[in-house]
């Protein structure tokens, strides 16, 4: 694997249906300095073409067969909110399924994978994430708006590689306003977690996607035997941390650039409309189907916290987990995280902004 994010980094668009990235970069638009990597997206997505056609025949008749999981995880919670913590730690648990690196990479071929493309992608994608420098590999975790954005029009990861139209995407794709929007959501949701299931052997799946955080109702008419698990965090790194997300991930992935101020009422807009959206449709989920988890007592009591989680969801026996969790959280305990530095004027922001749909330190007046 590489170690850094370069010209030669696999655009996740790669794996795009070359339809669909005609549409995008028609609609969007691109920047003179970023043609040359749309031209790489356009001849990945016309390469992919015979790939994704051999899925289809080969799978098309099973995946329509196939039933939609009756029971998977669900992990909500803004970006930076401690997500990424949570899927690591309950995909130590070999019982579960999940979304992977590689399932994202090939979104539209990964029931039918080529070693030599596989190796290819292997020694070009950096091992850690441009965000966090969280370590990752092509069986790492991943969410699932990853490979959504390689087959529709409505994924939220599409505001990171189109940042002057991310308000616009934001209200197709995360709002899912319009009916018509939410049927083809549906329709394309559906047919991934089938073909993630049976990617999986049909086990019950983990599924960590923080865009699914506002779209509760339509999940819960997909799934109606889900359970969810809510991870919040301090606010005020909430902010910091999103903000430099934004930051790097259209550095790494953008066809246009914004300014810092562009990127700062974005992430106070969305996360404000989001944790709207979730408080008000938290009470359509069945109480002993929702577990609320506060980032900082999962870092400081892990393995407690999960045998809680696990309990209250009902998800099993903890005990034949507990080793692989110990040693996962062994294998973290060199990890560093990003330091970041909120002057007064924008806690200030966060604290009018952000006041009623947070849940605060105890240290916040």
């Amino acid at each position: 694997m590489s170690t850094e994010y370069t010209n030669r980094t696999p655009h996740p668009l790669y794996a795009g249906e070359l339809s669909l990235q005609l549409r995008l970069f028609r609609e969007f638009g691109t920047t003179p300095a970023s043609r040359l990597r749309m031209l790489k997206c356009l001849a990945w997505g016309t390469f992919g073409t015979l790939p994704r056609m051999q899925e289809r025949l080969r799978f098309d008749r099973r995946i329509r067969a196939a039933p939609l999981p009756e029971n998977p995880i669900i992990i909500l919670g803004h970006w930076r909110s401690g997500t990424t913590f949570l899927q690591n730690l309950l995909c130590q648990d070999n019982r579960f399924g999940y979304v992977s690196l590689s399932h994202a990479i090939f979104a539209g071929s990964f029931l039918t994978p080529s070693p030599l493309v596989r190796k290819f992608f292997e020694r070009r994608i950096p091992n850690r994430r441009p965000m966090d420098n969280i370590e990752i590999g092509l069986t790492a975790p991943q969410e699932e708006e990853w490979p959504l954005g390689c087959l529709s029009e409505l994924s939220f990861y599409h505001a990171w590689y189109f940042p002057l139209q991310a308000r616009a995407i934001a209200d197709r794709a995360l709002w899912l306003n319009d009916a018509a929007d939410r049927r083809v959501f549906k329709a394309t949701y559906t047919r991934l977690i089938k073909r993630l299931s049976l990617a999986n052997d049909a086990k019950p799946l983990i599924l960590k996607n923080p865009a699914n955080t506002a779209r509760i109702p339509l999940l819960l008419e997909l799934f109606p035997q889900a359970k969810f698990i809510h991870i919040y965090r301090d606010p005020y790194r909430v902010y910091q941390s999103t903000v430099h997300l934004w930051r790097r991930m259209i550095a790494a992935f953008g066809f246009h650039r914004i300014a810092d101020e562009a990127i700062s009422a974005l992430v106070v807009d969305i996360y404000r409309q989001m944790m709207q959206r979730y408080l008000r449709d938290r009470s359509l989920i069945l109480p002993n189907r929702l577990y609320e988890i506060d980032f900082s007592d999962l870092q400081q009591y892990p393995k407690e916290i999960l045998e809680r989680l696990y309990t209250s969801l009902d998800l099993g026996d903890f005990a034949p987990v507990k080793a692989s969790v110990e040693a996962y959280l062994a294998s973290q305990k060199d990890y560093q995280k990003n330091i970041f530095h909120m002057d007064s004027q924008t806690k200030a922001l966060i604290e009018k902004e952000w006041g009623s749909v947070s849940k605060w330190p105890d240290s916040h007046v």
